[in-house]
């Protein structure tokens, strides 16, 4: 089993546990494009667009709050992605 299909088992069954890396790296792996959203200065909001879908993130210190990990999961599992 390889290191992605490890993170994906581990965010379906508990989608607060894994980190924002690890998310981004799950999204990546699915073939969204990653933009960085600049307002005013600051470079702490993300959005990953799929074709189906798009995923706005706000990272702080290194990880985003549980909403965000499970509204990707709930949008991702909607569409069949995962």
């Amino acid at each position: 089993m390889s290191e992605i299909q490890k993170i994906i088992i581990k965010f379906k069954s508990n989608p607060t546990s894994i980190r924002f890396s690890e998310l981004e790296k799950i999204l990546i792996h699915l073939g969204a494009d990653k933009v960085k959203r600049k307002e005013k200065g600051k470079a702490s909001h993300f959005r990953f667009i799929l074709p189906l879908i798009s995923v706005s993130i706000s990272v702080h210190h290194h990880d985003c709050k549980a909403f965000y990990k499970k509204d990707t999961l709930k949008k991702l599992q909607s569409h069949n992605l995962i």
